[in-house]
């Protein structure tokens, strides 16, 4: 491989993992650079993981008195309809 290539192939893997470790790469430190490496792609997903499910939680919590409303509305909105209906076609005595 030529060194542009190498070089190219560097930085492209790089960008991709946010440069952590590279310079230990460099440097001839391949292991540190790969346990930096490694760690800071777990750190990623985990920190992706919890951020999806802290705004799942705060979506739900927003979502909650919509729903309840809804729940609760709905079924007494619909009773009313119906008992003003029944009301309406009753004959006077």
């Amino acid at each position: 491989m030529s060194s542009s290539a190498g070089s190219s192939a560097s930085w492209a893997s790089a960008i991709s993992t946010g440069l952590l470790g590279l310079g230990y790469f460099y440097a001839g430190r391949t292991n540190d650079g790969i346990i930096r490496l490694i760690a800071w792609l777990v750190y990623d997903i985990v920190a992706v993981v919890t951020i999806t499910l802290l705004l799942a939680v705060i979506v739900g919590f927003v979502c909650i008195p919509i729903q309840l409303a809804i729940q609760v509305g709905v079924p007494l909105w619909s009773a009313n309809k119906l008992k003003q209906e029944m009301l309406a076609s009753t004959p006077a005595a």
